[in-house]
């Protein structure tokens, strides 16, 4: 089973947009069409490690359908502690240095509890209270006007971090093999 990320809410430049990869390996949101560099970035569960989600990519027109050369896996990213954790896709879950964190094996694709029908990726960890945000890079990182996606949990050492920010879910969509929707 393949499952494609889609943006719910946000605003109008992203709201529906997919989750894909870029050539250096960032996750991002972007739209299926303007794929040249970017692909999407679809999710496959690793059977024998529940909760880890391989990335795999296919093109916008879902005529090419690759797994990654390194195995990369969706991975969240932050300084320990502090509550908030860029969406990323690694193929480790090594550590840049003290006091960084890398997650990877906690993935969870729940119910929308009724409300929409819909599936919703997330993060299980015990406390529920994080949010999904799409956060629009800064030209510090080479990504001027990208939006990219974090998993925050709102508090006194984070509530300062982003200036361009908007509130977001994670839809699951099940796909095929060429990234068609399944019915």
């Amino acid at each position: 089973m393949l499952t494609r990320f889609e943006v719910v809410g946000g605003n109008a430049t992203i709201h529906g947009q997919h989750l894909c990869i870029s050539s250096d390996g960032k996750i991002h949101i972007a739209a299926p069409s303007k794929a040249d560099d970017d692909k999407i970035a679809l999710a496959k569960p690793i059977g024998s490690s529940p909760g880890v989600l391989a990335v795999v990519s296919t093109t916008a027109s879902g005529q090419e359908h690759s797994t990654t050369s390194t195995n990369l896996f969706y991975c969240l990213e932050g300084s320990s502690g502090k509550g908030s954790y860029r969406l990323s896709a690694r193929s480790d879950d090594s550590t840049f240095g003290m006091g960084w964190q890398v997650k990877r094996d906690g993935w969870e694709v729940v119910d929308d509890e009724g409300m929409t029908g819909r599936h919703l990726l997330r993060w299980n960890e015990k406390v529920r209270a994080n949010s999904w945000l799409a956060v629009k890079a800064s030209d510090v990182e080479g990504e001027a006007g990208r939006w990219e996606v974090w998993l925050i949990a709102p508090n006194a050492a984070n509530m300062d971090d982003f200036e361009e920010y908007k509130l977001i879910d994670i839809v699951a969509v099940e796909v095929d093999g060429a990234g068609r929707d399944v019915e």
